[in-house]
């Protein structure tokens, strides 16, 4: 005689895949890392929420998710492998298990220990995106929500042994899951009320009724490599700071806010950021040639090109400087003609803090468009400096005048005697 399973037992066994642990939890649905009994493999179980579950609309969107993963032929898409319903009506989704997690834990993981994306880094994430993207726009699917807690990290399936990246190592794999707000264009019109994750949500998606198609994908591609590459989504900076000038203009081509100045493809965007990278180096080998370019593949004629535009746009600074040009001056010559050490170290000093301004403002960061960063540790310290600099030696030529004029006063009296 064989007793009915308890209600624990039951909570841990969706249909033949016994549960072993939760490892996302969403508004609509819960996932859990389960086990195929019969073919003795770990897979992902998506259960839509019991409250959600007797709401058509979003039983039929969650069951779509399914459907379209079918639809879509890369390695670089989570797999489906079934579906079924709980005993319960859940509707669940039998998913590829991503052992590695997210692309937003692993980076989250990295930066806390100082961790800064190399250009091999860059290239890991961008080339599997969007190659993942273009095969779902193939299917004539708009994803909706590409952000960091959408891309996923396996170690299933061939690795690539050439890569040297922190950020997706040489044995993991890059898919991109969750089409649960996808847009199926092949069934419906391209009319959208919203949708997406703040920071990576398309303009076209950020309120009001608005067409969209496979471009609002491209915008949230190019925020998630912003992220990426700055730490921050491009609503939070603005676009092309601290990225290499090259990946700048590709970024902020793929962020514009008209879709048509956008890129026309994913792979038309991949083309440009391989060239925004540079050609060489992309796999984090060493760069070709005697060079220790911090920007890596973009190589050292970008950045010959990046310090000479910034020294060309920092040429106000020659201006501003020019104002206490007269108090370093007056130092200096009196220092020669009284000979007085301590009023040509004066003119040294303020020499000296005048060159640091320049070269601060210098190596400021500039975006796409070479304007400076006005928010850098660099530029703020070299405005600063420039300031105490100005203040300081006029305060300084004051105070000091005074023993000036008793030393004229002294040596033209015996001459005027």
């Amino acid at each position: 005689m064989t007793s009915e399973p308890t209600d624990h037992e039951r909570v841990w066994r969706i249909g033949r895949f016994r549960v072993e642990a939760v490892v996302g939890t969403g508004a609509f649905a819960t996932v859990y890392r389960a086990v195929d009994d019969r073919l003795d493999d770990v897979v992902a179980v998506k259960v839509l929420a019991e409250n959600h579950s007797l709401d058509l609309e979003i039983r039929k969107r969650f069951l779509t998710e399914g459907r379209v993963l079918r639809r879509i032929v890369s390695p670089h898409v989570v797999a489906v492998h079934d579906l079924g319903e709980t005993e319960r009506q859940q509707p669940f989704l039998v998913l590829e298990f991503a052992s590695r997690g997210t692309l937003a834990e692993r980076v989250r993981e990295l930066r806390a220990g100082g961790w800064r994306p190399a250009p091999a880094d860059l290239w890991a994430v961008a080339e599997p995106l969007a190659r993942a993207l273009d095969a779902v726009h193939a299917a004539g699917i708009v994803h909706r929500d590409v952000n960091p807690a959408n891309v996923l990290l396996t170690t299933r399936g061939a690795g690539d042994r050439a890569r040297s990246a922190a950020v997706v190592r040489h044995d993991e794999r890059l898919m991109l899951a969750d089409l649960g707000l996808c847009k199926d264009l092949a069934l419906h019109s391209g009319h959208t009320s919203g949708g997406g994750t703040e920071g990576f949500r398309a303009p076209e998606l950020r309120g009001g009724p608005a067409i969209i198609d496979h471009r609002a994908d491209l915008w949230s591609l190019s925020a998630l490599m912003t992220w990426l590459a700055t730490g921050s989504a491009p609503d939070v900076i603005p676009v092309g700071v601290g990225l290499p000038a090259g990946l700048g203009r590709v970024l902020a081509r793929g962020l514009a806010d008209d879709p048509a100045a956008r890129h026309p493809d994913a792979l038309s965007w991949l083309s440009e950021v391989e060239a925004g990278l540079g050609q060489h180096n992309l796999n984090g080998g060493p760069p070709p040639g005697p060079t220790s370019d911090p920007i890596g593949p973009a190589g050292a004629a970008v950045a010959r090109r990046g310090r000479t535009w910034r020294l060309r746009q920092s040429a106000w600074v020659l201006a501003s400087l020019a104002l206490g040009f007269t108090t370093w001056a007056g130092f200096l010559y009196i220092g020669v003609v009284a000979r007085q050490r301590r009023w040509l170290l004066a003119s040294a000093a303020y020499g000296a803090a005048a060159a640091a301004c320049v070269g601060l403002f210098v190596i400021s960061p500039t975006n796409a468009q070479g304007e400076v960063n006005e928010d850098s540790w660099r530029f703020n310290l070299g405005t600063a400096l420039m300031v105490i600099t100005w203040i300081v030696g006029f305060a300084h030529a004051l105070l000091a005048n005074r023993d000036w004029l008793d030393w004229r006063a002294t040596s033209a009296g015996p001459a005027a005697r």
